[in-house]
């Protein structure tokens, strides 16, 4: 996230968007061909949390330049609408992974209960590239959608004696 935010005002706005979604997307699209764990972890972690952290400090900044005595609470909205996108996750992902509504097949009693998970030869697990490359694709879109419409103050910003936006 601090590469988002140092970048914030060196370059295009919306440039930094699109760079920071094609690296975020392309991870998301490209984890689904990982066949080792490791490579998985590194192209979905690490390879998506790199473009994520490039676009994350983006919408908080240009609110601000509109806000600057009401940072906190614009910041907040921003971020609550970040984190309303685990609903669209927690309905979509049953609907595509598992549209029958099978239980798990594996039962593994732990400490406070037991796990449940489905066999690796199952149609649920068998489907999770389906899943990343819907995935990818929908936020490619939702975030190229939001491109044109990046706003800074600039007028705001000029006013301020130490303002090093661009």
């Amino acid at each position: 996230m601090q590469l988002g935010a140092l970048l914030f005002g060196k370059i295009d706005m919306r440039l930094q968007l699109f760079i920071g979604t094609v690296i975020y997307c392309a991870a998301l699209f490209l984890s689904q061909y990982m066949e080792t764990y490791t490579s998985f972890l590194f192209v979905f972690a690490v390879m998506g949390g790199f473009g994520f952290g490039i676009i994350f400090f983006l919408p908080i900044g240009c609110v601000w330049s509109f806000f600057p005595l009401h940072k906190p609470y614009v910041a907040g909205a921003v971020l609550s609408w970040c984190a309303l996108s685990s609903c669209y996750y927690y309905y979509m992902t049953p609907m595509i992974l598992n549209p029958t509504g099978e239980k798990p097949q594996i039962i593994i009693p732990t400490v406070v209960g037991t796990d449940r998970y489905f066999a690796p030869d199952s149609p649920q697990v068998q489907a999770l590239p389906e899943l990343l490359s819907y995935f990818s694709l929908v936020a490619f879109a939702i975030m190229c959608t939001g491109i044109p419409f990046i706003k800074f103050n600039y007028k705001a910003a000029a006013k301020k004696k130490n303002a090093t936006y661009s």
